[in-house]
């Protein structure tokens, strides 16, 4: 499996060893959370699941087609399945 390690650092520069928490918000952001070990402050990173998508590493080839064919509402529903696919029921949806 291909992957692209995050570089995660505080506003002060020092890179992150641990990260504390993972977690989604409400509205489709994927949040980490740490404390800096160099200025002590607690860290938080949101980042919308649909940029971490974008993000991902794809052969150029797909990556050009997908820009192309992705829009919003295409995106939102793929969070939604990703959300769904990790157990996360949407507050206006309920499950069977």
């Amino acid at each position: 499996m291909r992957y692209e390690t995050l570089q995660l650092h505080c506003e002060c520069g020092q890179h992150t060893t641990r990260i504390r928490e993972v977690g989604f918000t409400a509205d489709h952001q994927l949040v980490l959370h740490w404390r800096c070990v160099a200025c002590k402050k607690y860290v938080y990173v949101v980042k919308s699941l649909s940029d971490c998508w974008r993000d991902c590493p794809q052969e150029e080839a797909v990556k050009a087609e997908t820009e192309e064919v992705l829009s919003t509402a295409t995106l939102q529903e793929n969070d939604i399945l990703f959300l769904r696919s990790l157990g996360v029921t949407m507050p206006d949806t309920v499950e069977p």
